[in-house]
């Protein structure tokens, strides 16, 4: 048999012309590719693997005149007839509307050759564009809507949970303004949640900047802020200069060396031995011990990057303090969550519904975050899987179960586990700091088999989010019945052991 080829799609592969990416992401586009699993028997994996060909074919990555050929390699176990009506279909319902404007007519010619009539589609299009019509409208309307809501968030000062960065570019400036202006505030603080969500936020934009650019940006708006770190002037270069933050910079580079920073040797060294940390009172040398500290970990983040998990990264400090505050508050979420589970029956025993049911609000939040990750995304896999991966960096729990079950009922999870590398990743490092790096041979070789999705769901419920083994699995169990609903053989990840009322690890 000959190699399979594998059809491989992402948004940033060709910028396609705005009214073609309009017809390949919109709403009607997507029901037309779900509707194509139920027409044609489509199992787990294949419905992912067709609408990858069709994103293909959108941008010209694969030719439409192989359209059968490309169908019957991945989907090879279906029949040459099924084959060329699928092909058919494709053709007529997802391309035809786009064959004299972007196609050059290599559509209707496909399906001539394949014994179709382009004109049997003629309605079906009319009433696809009056759906698309549609869309752009509620778009326009749910783009306002967001307008007066981003207006009012600004007019506030936001204390609430970190979220998605919809907008990286607006972060960075927000951010290069809290470097300018805010440096000492930030390190000042005993907020441990505001260091967090700081944190997270400054991790996912540097993250993202492959070309460095922004972290060499933050070090120069560093090297100039001019915010007064302590009281007395300092000694810099045989000069008498006021303690700003800039300046006590420069002087920790002039005693270490620009190239020396990543070593706590010299950072030692410059506290014990520079003259000008000698002459701080206590609390102002334990402040400009934090901003060391803070300086340290922005110029050494890619180096961190490349050796460290993202979790174990810590740009803003935080105090020994505020660890423990915060260790202490997740402890307290396990055990409140583990307590209010076990509510019992009107027999004394544990109400096996309410079990399975968890925290009502939770619920809620995990509801209401699903609504706004499929308007944002309109549950297209890529844009999915990016807002997942900022949640995990950000350890959201209800923004992460809201995408595993979208990914889930899409019948995208194992795809993107498979093919998509970050979150690959993420599974092989959790192999290795768990003695299992024996599974990664065999995860490398075949992705899709269900004791990976567990794993990688241990990763994220177990390891990520810290929760104990019941609510972990009880987590696993919630996705186990959404996998079952949505017709995908990962219905058996985790189950409720009804002798002794705990949710535990299928194996």
């Amino acid at each position: 048999m000959a190699e399979k080829k594998v059809i491989q799609t992402t948004n940033s592969e060709t910028t396609l012309p705005p009214n073609v990416e309009e017809i390949l992401f919109s709403n009607a586009g997507t029901e037309v590719n779900m509707s194509f699993e139920e027409d044609f028997d489509l199992v787990s994996g294949q419905i992912a693997r067709v609408t990858l060909l069709i994103n293909s074919l959108f941008r010209k990555k694969a030719e439409i005149r192989l359209i059968d050929k490309l169908l019957a390699q991945e989907l090879e176990y279906k029949k040459a007839e099924t084959i060329k009506k699928l092909a058919v279909e494709i053709l007529g319902k997802r391309l035809l509307i786009l064959d004299n404007e972007w196609f050059d007519g290599k559509v209707a010619d496909k399906l001539k050759a394949l014994g179709a009539n382009p004109d049997d589609y003629v309605s079906f299009i009319a009433e696809f564009k009056q759906k698309l019509a549609a869309e752009k409208k509620e778009k326009e309307d749910e783009k306002n809507r967001e307008a007066e809501e981003l207006a009012a968030q600004e007019a506030a000062e936001e204390k609430e949970q970190p979220v998605v960065i919809v907008d990286p570019e607006k972060e960075k400036m927000a951010t290069k303004k809290s470097f300018s202006s805010f440096i000492k505030g930030i390190l000042q603080s005993t907020d441990y949640k505001v260091k967090l969500d700081l944190n997270a936020r400054l991790i996912i934009l540097l993250a993202q900047d492959e070309t460095e650019k922004f972290q060499k940006e933050l070090l120069d708006i560093l090297y100039e802020n001019k915010e007064l770190l302590t009281t007395d002037k300092i000694s810099l270069r045989g000069e008498i200069v006021e303690p700003t933050i800039g300046n006590w910079l420069a002087d920790f580079i002039r005693f270490v060396g620009n190239d020396e920073v990543s070593s706590t040797i010299k950072r030692a060294q410059y506290i014990t031995d520079s003259e000008n940390p000698k002459k701080l009172k206590s609390e102002e040398l334990e402040l400009l011990k934090k901003l060391l500290d803070f300086f340290v970990g922005l110029k050494n983040f890619y180096i961190n990057a490349s050796r460290m998990d993202f979790e174990d990264i810590k740009i803003i400090p935080m105090s020994p303090e505020e660890e423990a505050a915060w260790e202490k508050e997740k402890e307290q979420e396990k055990q409140n969550s583990v307590n209010g589970e076990e509510s019992a029956g009107e027999n004394g025993e544990p109400d096996i519904a309410k079990l399975y049911e968890g925290n009502a609000a939770d619920n809620e939040k995990i509801l209401a975050e699903k609504e706004k990750i499929s308007v944002e995304t309109r549950r297209e896999l890529n844009k999915v899987a990016d807002v997942f991966e900022n949640y995990l960096l950000q350890r959201q729990k209800h923004g992460i179960v809201a995408c595993l079950e979208i990914l889930a009922e899409t019948h995208a999870f194992d795809n993107v586990l498979a093919k998509d590398v970050r979150f690959s990743n993420f599974l092989i490092g959790y192999f290795k700091r768990n003695n299992l790096a024996g599974e990664i041979a065999g995860f490398q070789a075949n992705p899709y088999q269900e004791k990976y999705v567990r794993y990688f769901l241990k990763y994220v419920f177990s390891e990520r989010l810290g929760l104990l083994e019941n609510e972990a699995a009880r987590y696993a169990t919630r996705l186990s019945g959404v996998f079952q609903d949505a017709g995908s053989p990962y219905g058996q990840l985790a189950y409720l052991d009804l002798s002794d009322y705990k949710f535990k690890w299928s194996e």
